[in-house]
């Protein structure tokens, strides 16, 4: 591998992460019949190179944040920074993966690793030389040549991490990208991903339902409301790095945190349901 090769593919570990903030930050959307407010009144910073899950109950907001960062979306109030600048539009700094591995089917595992790169314009010889060393990363380089259909939703999965890494983004955005996975399966490629996270340190905000994975992964667990979603609980998660998720299940501290957070969104999912309850009630009393 080139020299120049080899310094895109693993960034120094003074690339660091973007520093993030969400200020004031409200989200309505319009449908055919009323307004929809999304998210109120965001206040929320997340320094460089820190991993950051959103969690809460279904509907309170954790795409659209995502989606605000990735300027997919402008916020209603408030304002959204990547490293003090406002975010307007699609940034080479951020990377988005989303919960299904989105390859195209008519390419190859490395073309698809290669698509990012090609896309910002990376010459045929590097981004080749670039996908190669990631899919060695993800351990699939034998199946450079395979196609789509012929790989596992692990392998899929691996391929996506390897496309989004390859990009070095100072900022990595991920909805749920191991909910469609089995057990084991996700347990292997949570610890793959934190391997090769903590090389590269990019600052991520991370989108799960799933608490065990939340505390595991993250330095901060950021808890929202019911919708309008709300920033109701910021828990810092404390346990020591590097770490493999299988390790922590038997550390006191984890436990601790996933009571605590288990009784809050408990408390936030049954507080969602009373509101979702309270029209239909009244439309009942006043049929009556």
């Amino acid at each position: 591998m080139s020299q120049a090769s080899a310094t895109a593919a693993r960034p120094p570990a003074s690339l660091g992460g973007a520093a993030i903030r969400f200020e004031g930050v409200s989200q309505s959307f319009v449908t055919a019949d009323r307004v929809v407010d999304a998210i109120v009144d965001i206040d929320l910073d997340i320094a460089p190179g820190e991993f950051v899950a959103l969690v809460g109950p279904s509907g309170c907001g954790k795409t659209t944040l995502l989606n605000l960062l990735a300027g997919l979306a402008r916020p209603t109030e408030g304002s959204v920074t990547l490293d003090g600048r406002g975010v307007s539009g699609a940034s080479g700094e951020v990377a988005y993966m989303l919960a299904r591995d989105a390859l195209y089917p008519w390419r190859t595992a490395i073309e698809n690793v290669e698509l990012g790169l090609q896309v910002r314009g990376v010459r045929r010889a590097e981004r080749r030389e670039l996908a190669l060393d990631w899919l060695e990363r993800v351990h699939l380089a034998d199946f450079a040549d395979a196609h789509v259909s012929e790989l596992s939703q692990g392998m899929r999965q691996r391929i996506a991490i390897a496309r989004t890494l390859s990009l070095s983004p100072r900022c990595i955005l991920m909805d749920e990208p191991f909910a469609a996975l089995d057990a084991q399966t996700r347990l292997l490629i949570q610890n793959e991903f934190l391997a090769l996270w903590d090389e590269l340190r990019s600052t991520v905000l991370f989108v799960t339902h799933d608490l065990d994975e939340a505390i595991s992964l993250s330095d901060r667990v950021v808890l929202l409301g019911s919708r309008p979603g709300r920033l109701v609980r910021d828990i810092p998660v404390g346990l020591p790095r590097p770490r493999t998720v299988e390790q922590l299940g038997a550390d006191p501290g984890w436990q601790a945190l996933h009571d605590d957070l288990r009784a809050a969104l408990r408390a936030e999912v049954s507080d969602a349901r009373l509101a979702e309850a309270a029209p239909a009630e009244h439309g009942a009393r006043g049929e009556s």
